[in-house]
């Protein structure tokens, strides 16, 4: 057969996603005799004549183990090229025969048949038997179906290849993989047969570059996701069937943005996104409104959109070393935030939204450009930590005394010429106080080192 147009990606994300909801409620050999139907198709070199298309169609009809007999195949009905009595393996895919158009009408059940010969073979349970009419290669000689569709077995030798801890006999009783640090470059798409029931997948430290949407696809049943220093530059749009996801791990990668997928994950709690190479907030995030805990350091993030005001389950959010210059007044909306890290960053002010953060406890501005410390600051009964060191302070608002809970108050390393309060007095419960680095006299240095101050 001569090189044509590849089969388009779309093409073959629906045909997969076809043999996921058919596999689905199958038995394992089911399940693997559509991976391997699968395979077939996915190395076609094109598939735009009329028998190729019209064998998409069958193959895209398989009937499930229940109803094989009965499954209608109208749209291979509707084509000229329909299927006799036997059936050819033209190189990449079985292709019907061409009939003359006057095919009588037991043609759907010759199909039904004629398949499910086929599939008996490719599991293996005709032996050595031939499906009527030989199946045969694109070369004209008789073809192994275990060589041509790679399946579990192939599966196996992959396995073995990478020397990686699996046991396959039972793939139905796979919940835990951990292929961490194994030197993957790549995963096959015969992985997807052992995705249906496990709940913690762990690739972490290999050297993945891309993540298979059909791989992706099939581990429905997924809680936790680690793909962590790896060289991801992104991520497939099939993980939104990844329903179940609590928590995914994709920090250390080439990351640009996420795929509107993740706006699914609506019982996602965990996100870890920091040293990638974000320059916004991917949208989508924005509809995970389970989420607990956002890590989004160490990007090149320069704002944030108003809608992180959705997020308002989130208890620890780190935006930390990144080009932010300012807050929307939407992060107020986030009252159940209990440790925000927004250092080392570039803000010059902050938003009197702040104020409303009423839960939050522990807060990093540190190494930043603020010039005054707001009174909004001043509204936060639960604040202990408040890490204010290396930016360009000069002025403290007097609000910042009346904090009940307030334990550890940084300040090293700004402009700052006086206190408006004694520390000593008014805060009683501080624990640590610093100001070196400011322009106070040796009076008020002195605080520093009080040793009610150094509990």
């Amino acid at each position: 057969m001569g090189a044509s147009a590849s089969l388009s990606q779309q093409e073959k994300d629906d045909f997969m996603r076809e043999c996921h909801n058919i596999y689905g409620i199958a038995d394992i050999d089911d399940q693997t005799m559509f991976m391997k139907i699968r395979e077939k198709i996915l190395a076609l070199e094109g598939a735009t004549s009329p028998p190729q298309k019209a064998a998409l169609d069958v193959l895209k009809k398989v009937p499930n183990s229940d109803s094989r007999a009965t499954t209608p195949l109208t749209e291979a009905n509707s084509s000229n090229y329909e299927a006799s009595g036997k059936l050819e393996l033209d190189e990449h895919i079985i292709v019907p025969q061409q009939q003359p158009d006057a095919q009588n009408a037991d043609a759907d059940a010759d199909v039904v048949g004629q398949v499910e010969q086929v599939a008996e073979v490719i599991k293996g349970e005709e032996g050595e038997g031939e499906v009527e009419g030989e199946v045969t290669s694109g070369e004209g000689e008789k073809g192994d179906c275990g060589e041509a569709f790679e399946g579990l077995d192939g599966l196996r030798g992959w396995v073995e290849e990478k020397d990686l801890d699996i046991d396959l006999d039972d793939v139905e009783a796979i919940e835990e993989l951990d292929w961490s640090e194994a030197d993957l470059e790549e995963l096959p798409a015969s992985v997807a047969l052992i995705g249906k029931n496990v709940t913690e997948l762990a690739l972490e430290k290999n050297s993945l570059s891309e993540f298979p949407g059909s791989v992706m696809a099939s581990f429905t049943s997924l809680v936790e996701l680690y793909l962590r220093q790896n060289q991801l530059t992104s991520v497939p749009d099939e993980i939104g069937c990844c329903v179940n996801l609590d928590s995914l791990y994709l920090e250390d990668n080439l990351l640009t943005t996420l795929p509107e997928g993740v706006s699914k994950l609506k019982n996602l709690k965990g996100l870890c996104l920091h040293r990638n190479m974000l320059t916004s907030v991917p949208e989508c995030i924005y509809s995970c409104k389970a989420l607990e805990e956002l890590y989004l350091d160490s990007n090149k993030i320069a704002t944030l959109h108003p809608f992180i005001g959705n997020l308002k389950n989130l208890r620890e959010f780190g935006v930390q070393s990144n080009c932010l210059t300012s807050f929307p007044e939407t992060i107020g909306k986030l009252t159940s935030l209990e440790t925000f890290h927004a250092e080392s960053n570039s803000l010059t002010i902050l938003p009197k939204a702040f104020g409303k953060l009423s839960s939050l406890r522990r807060l990093y501005l540190n190494s930043n450009s603020l010039t005054k410390l707001h009174a909004c600051l001043g509204k936060l009964p639960r604040l202990e930590i408040l890490n204010c060191e290396s930016n360009q302070i000069e002025k403290i608002a007097k609000r910042i005394k009346d904090l009940p809970n307030l334990r550890f108050l940084l300040l090293a390393n700004n402009c700052i010429t006086a206190l408006p309060f004694n520390p000593s007095e008014t805060a009683k419960g501080l624990r640590r106080l610093t100001l070196s680095g400011n322009q106070l006299d040796e009076a008020t240095m002195k605080l520093e080192k009080l040793d009610s101050l150094a509990e």
